[in-house]
């Protein structure tokens, strides 16, 4: 009766069923753990506002949506804590890195609308590119294998180079879902506490995940 729902048995799936096409069987899961995204998404929220946090609070957000991803059972409050003291060095250094230039990068861009200066603001988006790109797949790596530093970091930058589409559909996914939240805040908090971290690294995961096994080099 109080076992978690995770543990219970399913009806299963009938021997000769057809596989279901990736994009169906992603919608599935992401219904599926809805209110553990929801759980994720707050946990990630408290964990990353002290900033200093942020990195450790970011790989644990990728370890969970890459077990979600792949159909392993999950409890989001366990796997969140104990993947949030995994590299914690590491992964420190990484999300202080990240938010530095993201922050240079958005910060350029505000020059450039202020000033009129088209160049800067041209810069700012190149800068915030190719930030998120590298480190939406240094996250899923760093976060899921176990590496050494720089192999991680070098991986990710191959894999970024060696799968230009998924990494634009990642950004073009992180963009659709933070974007708006950004833009219309304050009316959007209620959302922002529920979903969008989450709910875009959920799908990121499902677009990166397989091109990180494809291409991983140790």
């Amino acid at each position: 009766m109080f076992r978690p729902l995770y543990l219970k048995e399913g009806p299963g799936i009938p021997k000769n069923a057809p596989e279901k096409p990736y994009p169906l069987a992603i919608l599935e899961t992401f219904v599926r753990e809805f209110w553990q995204l929801i759980k994720l998404n707050l946990l990630f929220l408290v964990c990353a506002l002290p900033v200093v946090t942020y990195g450790a609070a970011r790989g644990a957000l990728a370890r969970c949506t890459v077990n979600m991803v792949r159909d392993i059972p999950n409890d989001v409050w366990s796997d969140f804590r104990e993947a949030l003291h995994n590299e914690p060095r590491r992964h420190t250094a990484a999300g202080l890195i990240e938010l530095g230039l993201l922050g240079l990068g958005f910060y350029t861009m505000h020059i450039g609308a202020e000033t009129g200066v088209q160049s800067f603001t041209v810069l700012g988006m190149i800068v915030v590119i190719l930030c998120g790109s590298y480190f939406q797949y240094f996250w899923l790596i760093s976060a899921n294998l176990e590496l050494k530093t720089e192999e991680a970091a070098r991986n990710a930058m191959i894999i970024g180079l060696l799968s230009p589409a998924r990494t634009a559909a990642c950004i073009l996914i992180e963009t659709a879902v933070l974007l708006p939240c950004i833009f219309f805040l304050p009316f959007t908090i209620p959302v922002i506490l529920a979903l969008p971290f989450s709910t875009a690294g959920f799908f990121c995961s499902a677009v990166g995940w397989s091109v990180c096994k494809k291409y991983l080099i140790k």
